[in-house]
């Protein structure tokens, strides 16, 4: 196991620094060892955060001999995928063709971190499991209660080999409770979770996100709470398993709506893109095709800047429209005059509009013109790292900076890439007996299939 995670330099290993930054300036997470088991978006992205900021992150995994092999971005173009176009690291949901939303998944969540390939059917690959865990400080993981325990790497087990673990496990929704052994995914979690009712017209159905939102929600509130616990490990020398919830997570994002369901004993009702406590509020059509602008107005002196802007002399004198309330029984009226008024402008200029008199609002931006957003670029919003296969793929930054020292950023590593250097770093394996567990089947090397 690796000792605190607040190394000194002396301990430092060649890559434990990011590009351009002296040992003294290494990242914050530096020394600090992790091997995760996960799956889907929550896990793999809080285990790509931590190797961001300096953790050195094993992710253990095995690819059976039928799944399919992701294409390289230079092989032909199939119909559906993604060859021979630019997509967003963070767009996985847009590919359809199913070796290429691998590829691309691995790219996006997978990045940073050393893949080691272990066969968990078997007990010698669980045996090799529990041995890595004792060498480590965090095992991260959000298989579904009851999985771990069943290869007798539950958490007491382990603990009992590595007092000082921290083992965070990510769930849809814990390890107690009679939902526990269900299935979950963080786009059906939104539903348990109140979201799905929330969403979408008053007279329509319930709608989800067009991205399992759950998910990172759930990857952000193990990260904090991991790092509360590393901060307690290292003042106590004693681990801890934190279980998490992830329908509890995202419960926790309409924590209002529950205190006012409490208040009126009535059920929140849908609203589009309507607020309880701004009026106007809503994205409103612009000159163009497809183009849009997003408008709050959260006060009553916002509302008489916003009636200045756009020559409404009538309502900035209305006294009815001067009160929330006023404004709320009216929306159907502001929103049509606001429409007419946006409706003639391009978004830019309605913005600069808007903006110079104090209203706050947005243009609505598509991934093309994200990408040539002059903001982000000026703060280094997107990084370009290799993909497998051949080509370039553009990420997202992840958007966090330590004292100006910026996340480290580099690609997902090959499938078995580095199962002989951590199974060698980690538990003093040569490199014989690694290729002994390789004819095995235990493990894979480099891009071997098993």
């Amino acid at each position: 196991m690796a000792a605190a995670f607040g190394l000194n330099a002396s301990t430092l290993a060649p890559d434990d620094t990011a590009p351009g930054l002296t040992q003294k300036e290494a990242l914050p997470l530096t020394g600090l060892r992790v091997l995760e088991l996960s799956v889907a978006w929550a896990g793999p992205m809080a285990g790509r955060i931590l190797a961001e900021f300096g953790a050195e992150v094993a992710r253990i995994e095995w690819r059976p001999a039928e799944a399919p092999e992701p294409r390289p971005a230079t092989a032909p173009p199939k119909a559906g995928g993604m060859a021979g176009r630019e997509m967003d690291g963070e767009a996985a949901n847009e590919v359809a063709n199913e070796a290429d939303l691998a590829a691309l998944h691995r790219a996006a969540h997978h990045r940073g971190k050393a893949s080691v390939a272990i066969d968990l059917a078997g007990e010698g690959g669980r045996r090799l499991l529990r041995r890595l865990v004792a060498e480590c400080d965090v095992l991260l993981e959000n298989f579904r209660p009851g999985v771990l325990e069943g290869w007798g790497c539950g958490y007491d087990a382990l603990a009992a080999e590595n007092p000082a673990l921290v083992m965070l496990s990510l769930s849809g929704f814990g390890a107690t409770g009679p939902r526990s052994p269900w299935r979950a995914l963080g786009s059906t979690v939104e539903g348990e979770a109140g979201w799905c009712a929330l969403m979408g017209e008053a007279e329509g159905p319930p709608l989800k996100h067009g991205e399992a939102l759950a998910d990172p929600v759930a990857a952000l509130n193990g990260l904090a709470v991991l790092l509360a616990a590393l901060r307690s490990r290292d003042a106590s020398g004693r681990g801890m398993h934190i279980d998490l919830s992830q329908a509890e997570c995202a419960l926790r994002q309409i924590g209002e709506r529950i205190g006012l369901r409490s208040l009126e004993a009535k059920e929140p009702e849908r609203r589009g893109n309507r607020h309880t406590a701004m009026a106007p509020h809503g994205v409103y059509p612009c000159a163009g095709a497809d183009r849009w602008l997003a408008v709050s107005v959260r006060s009553g002196e916002e509302w008489r800047r916003l009636c200045g802007a756009l020559g409404w002399g009538d309502w900035a004198e209305d006294r009815e429209l001067a009160r929330l309330p006023g404004r709320l029984g009216r929306r159907d009226d502001i929103d049509r005059r606001l429409a007419g008024w946006s409706a003639t402008r391009a978004p830019e200029e309605a913005q600069a509009i808007l903006d110079e008199a104090g209203v706050t609002c947005a243009p609505v931006l598509g991934v093309a013109e994200l990408r040539q957003w002059a903001h982000l670029s000026a703060r280094g919003g997107f990084v370009e790292l290799e993909f497998a296969g051949g080509g370039m793929l553009s990420h997202v930054r992840t958007p966090l900076t330590v004292s100006g020292i910026a996340p480290r950023h580099r690609p997902a590593a090959p499938y078995g890439a580095d199962t002989a250097r951590v199974l060698g770093a980690w538990l003093g394996m040569d490199v014989e007996s690694v290729r002994g567990l390789a004819r095995e089947g235990v493990v894979a090397l480099a891009e071997e299939r098993p």
